[in-house]
């Protein structure tokens, strides 16, 4: 099962085959074959599509399994 959202993850730096990138939204993410159920309360997406700025300063959407991604929040000083 597919979902199409847009969550931002501005606030993140997402790490991806080695390479740390900045966050900016969760575009989409599928369960694969998984039937929901309504007592389902923690749902684990098999795949994720992420859309990031890279090192060129592009804007991409990675799509990959679930697990290749690492999200880590950025840290500001007050």
């Amino acid at each position: 099962m597919m979902m199409r959202e847009s969550i931002d993850l501005s606030r993140f730096k997402v790490i991806h085959s080695e390479k740390v990138l900045n966050a900016v939204a969760l575009v989409a993410f599928d369960f694969g074959d998984k039937e929901i159920k309504e007592e389902d309360i923690y749902l684990k997406p098999k795949f994720l599509d992420i859309m990031v700025i890279n090192e060129d300063g592009n804007i991409l959407i990675i799509h990959d399994e679930a697990w290749t991604f690492q999200f880590v929040p950025i840290m500001r000083k007050e």
